[in-house]
């Protein structure tokens, strides 16, 4: 490494197996988020907002800088305007001059948001501990909330595709299928169970790609929204964490923060995903941006190394592909009076699934039988053995197959 800086870096990929750093963009503060359109790069850090002129990316200027009085979290630019989403608030800001950069309007609310996105003059808002904001954003100057869809636990990361937004959510870990053709009133399409926490969702066509930390990038077929399917999982390495993954065209951008790679997959056949290349490097990255060739990399507290690169050869290594693994979630969570358990054999297995208070006395046993490998569910109706509602509480399900025993912990509140 030549330097250590807090900020993002800016790496040519124009020939994807040849890599090579350009720039570096310098900064006291943390780096969240970067958005970049027309030459212009945003920057959204733990201080505010940063604007630069990258018309020249070896050279890189600043030409504003925003305060706001509340922390900033994530933004989407669309047209001439910059969709802001601070903890507790949406601000619609006018950046056709970057000089006098204006606020349009404004929506607050009590909520802590986490993410934001933008379709058609619409704005979607993920908040953790009340799901997902729909907002008119016609009228920039007054935007308008169109629904607030709570049927959800705790989402991380959403995108939207038409009349179909895809969230990804940490209760229950998985992906929700939402119909939002009519956005005053969001329906649930399907669920999809993931093994992992998920921390963000991209998509192509009719396929998305889950980042799930150690259990690496979970490929869902989204080809039937109604009955959604693990197409499969790749994993850089067996140790990998993956909490980033970016789509841009035919090419999958992985950010591992074990290894501190990103590694770039063709998904001309988004269900195949094929390792092109990796890029090494001593930082973890936080998020990307790709535009005219060029990947930005956000890599927040533990700011940019400045490498000399020269080349990077194609890769040898096949993709990883993790077999599947018995994993157990429940859906809702918290829940009254029922909920869905869900979980995934690796291959067909001797089951056993039973439910614990936390004093360690059975509750209930709900399958005890063998079945067959992928995916299975079952409803409990919060009742025991003898057929009585249990009271409010915490329980664990557990499973047990031959060779392996998982336990998830799920909340009953009346």
């Amino acid at each position: 490494p030549i330097g250590r800086y807090s900020g993002f870096s800016i790496i040519d990929i124009s020939n994807p197996v040849n890599s090579a750093l350009i720039s570096n963009f310098a900064d006291s503060a943390t780096t969240k988020t970067v958005k970049t359109i027309d030459n212009i790069t945003c920057v959204a850090d733990d201080e505010g907002l940063k604007v630069f002129d990258t018309s020249n990316p070896a050279s890189p200027q600043l030409i504003n800088s925003l305060d706001f009085a509340d922390e900033v979290v994530d933004f989407v630019i669309a047209d001439s305007l910059l969709y802001l989403a601070t903890l507790h608030e949406m601000l619609i800001l006018n950046i056709s001059d970057l000089l006098n950069i204006e606020p349009y309007g404004t929506f607050q609310s009590f909520s802590e948001f986490n993410s934001i996105t933008y379709s058609e003059s619409t704005v979607y808002l993920t908040s953790y501990g009340n799901g997902l904001f729909i907002i008119d954003v016609s009228n920039p100057q007054s935007p308008q909330q169109l629904s607030n869809y709570t049927q959800v636990g705790n989402p991380t990361d959403v995108v939207v595709s038409g009349n179909t937004a895809y969230l990804t959510c940490a209760a229950g870990w998985g992906l929700y299928i939402i119909n939002v053709w009519n956005p005053q009133s969001p329906q649930l399409t399907s669920f999809q169970s993931i093994p992992g926490y998920p921390y963000n969702v991209a998509r192509r066509g009719l396929v998305c790609f889950v980042a799930t930390g150690y259990h690496g990038i979970n490929i869902v077929d989204v080809s039937d929204p109604a009955n959604c399917t693990l197409g499969g999982n790749i994993l850089n390495r067996p140790s990998s964490l993956i909490r980033v993954c970016y789509v841009k065209q035919n090419n999958l951008y992985v950010a591992d923060n074990a290894w501190n790679e990103i590694s770039i997959y063709d998904i001309s056949e988004p269900l195949q995903p094929i390792l092109i290349t990796t890029y090494e490097w001593n930082l973890p990255t936080y998020g990307m941006d790709i535009v005219d060739d060029m990947l930005f990399t956000v890599n927040g507290i533990n700011g940019v190394s400045i490498l000399q690169l020269d080349t990077i050869t194609p890769s040898n290594e096949e993709v990883f592909e993790n077999q599947p693994q018995l994993f157990i979630s429940n859906y809702p969570n918290p829940f009254n009076p029922e909920t869905t358990i869900s979980y995934t054999l690796p291959t067909n297995q001797n089951v056993s699934l039973k439910i614990y208070n936390l004093r360690g006395q059975l509750v209930r046993e709900l399958v005890k039988e063998r079945q067959a490998e992928g995916s299975q569910s079952i409803i409990w109706d919060g009742k025991d053995e003898k057929g009585k509602v249990v009271a409010s509480g915490l329980y664990l399900s557990r499973i047990s197959t031959d060779n392996k025993q998982e336990t998830h912990k799920m909340l009953l509140l009346k």
